[in-house]
């Protein structure tokens, strides 16, 4: 049997309303980033229909355990942390503006798309190594992804960043 994934991204934060891009970093949900999470628990929980054979695999960063806990308010599945899911790093550049990454490394995005611009950080993830954490994760057999007893279901507490948030629409 194939197994269904529904991929959500976390709720608005502080950052993405700054045009900061948050990377491997933290930045707390806003009002509407939680309000966001309520209304995707809602419909996840008609999706479901009470199901509970159902695990949600949630990044290991605090914005994404945020908008679990709230989904899971109104849909009551185990979460698992799963770092190869986790947000591409973008090094140095992590918490920065465009304008920031910039001024910093003047003419180093020139010529990128949407998305390229992403992978050209000086000391972040490479393209392939994201692609092979997240193939890595979906390769493995839909048991082993699973909610195992083993494994802590909830609650599943944000973390907290050392550094000042900062982040872009495109986290």
């Amino acid at each position: 049997m194939d197994a269904e994934i529904y991929l959500v991204r976390h709720g608005e934060t502080e950052w993405n309303t700054e045009g900061r891009f948050q990377g491997g970093l933290d930045s707390p949900l806003t009002r509407n980033g939680r309000e966001q999470a309520r209304q995707f628990g809602l419909l996840l929980a008609r999706v479901l229909d009470g199901s509970r054979n159902f695990a949600m695999h949630v990044s290991p960063l605090g914005r994404t355990c945020e908008t679990a806990e709230i989904i899971r308010k109104y849909t009551p599945v185990a979460a698992i942390r799963e770092p190869r899911i986790r947000e591409v790093t973008i090094g140095s550049w992590d918490g920065l503006t465009h304008t920031d990454i910039d001024a910093g490394w003047p003419g180093l995005l020139s010529g990128c798309d949407r998305f390229s611009w992403y992978f050209r950080a000086p000391d972040g993830e490479a393209y392939d190594e994201a692609v092979n954490r997240v193939v890595a994760w979906l390769a493995e057999p839909k048991a082993a992804r699973q909610s195992p007893a083993d494994k802590p279901t909830a609650p599943i507490p944000a973390r907290s960043s050392s550094r000042p948030n900062r982040n872009g629409d495109d986290d």
